[in-house]
């Protein structure tokens, strides 16, 4: 019993060193103007009070303005949205959602591609970057089946490719630590996080682009739709319905 007990100290031990070590090695090299900060930072502090969440892909990330969305629905909303976010994401994102808010309406952006693609690493981080509980982050781990992208998920140590750039680590630390932080990131003059999870872009819609992927992704075929994002849009779906 003595060694179980010691086992067990030990291992928690282990557990509180990863977790803070992760955490510095994030404040560190994180840099200071990714807009999920920000994001991450104003979903926990309404965590409790959202009625209606947007989650999807780029075609929910920049055309839903909760703001405005709020003002005229009167109902109180974030975008959880994030780019090309696979299904499987979105899932994770509105079961999370639902389970810390009193969700009443959910709107999902979808388009061909989340139906036609597989998943990539980048867009399922990106989404995963916007869960905020344990128990959503864990159970992504879980239920994520690629065991490279499951290490990126739990360590971010695993993403950092510039260790030796003191000068950004530096940068970083400065403004995280500035009482104003957030009011300098969004008066940069390059800045395009809005609020409540919405990125907005001048970027102005000229037709569609004629290249290779697109040809293939945002032109309907059936027959190319995967099975796993079928399964996950009825998730959603039976989710909204249950809540």
């Amino acid at each position: 019993m003595r060694n179980i007990r010691k086992i067990f100290v030990r291992a928690a031990a282990v557990l509180v060193f990863l977790f803070v070590l992760e955490s510095t090695v994030r404040f560190l090299y994180e840099p200071y103007n990714t807009y999920s900060i920000l994001s991450t930072e104003e979903y926990e502090e309404l965590k409790g009070t959202l009625d209606t969440l947007f989650v999807g892909s780029s075609h929910s990330y920049f055309a839903f303005d909760p703001q405005l969305f709020d003002e005229r629905m009167g109902t109180n909303s974030f975008n959880l949205a994030s780019g090309a976010q696979p299904l499987f994401m979105s899932y994770q994102l509105v079961r999370e959602g639902i389970e810390i808010n009193p969700i009443k309406n959910v709107v999902l952006g979808i388009s061909f591609s989340s139906l036609l693609k597989n998943e990539d690493d980048n867009s399922v981080l990106g989404g995963y970057d916007r869960l905020i509980t344990l128990r959503g982050k864990i159970r992504t781990l879980l239920e994520d089946t690629d065991d490279n992208r499951r290490l990126h998920e739990l360590f971010y140590s695993t993403r950092v490719d510039n260790w030796f750039d003191f000068s950004a680590v530096a940068e970083n630390v400065r403004h995280k630590l500035s009482d104003t932080y957030r009011e300098e990131v969004l008066a940069m003059d390059d800045n395009e996080y809005g609020y409540r999870g919405y990125w907005y872009s001048e970027n102005v819609f000229n037709g569609q682009r004629n290249t290779d992927e697109n040809r293939g992704y945002n032109v309907w075929d059936e027959s190319k739709v995967k099975d796993i994002n079928l399964e996950y849009l009825i998730k959603i779906m039976a989710s909204i319905c249950g809540s």
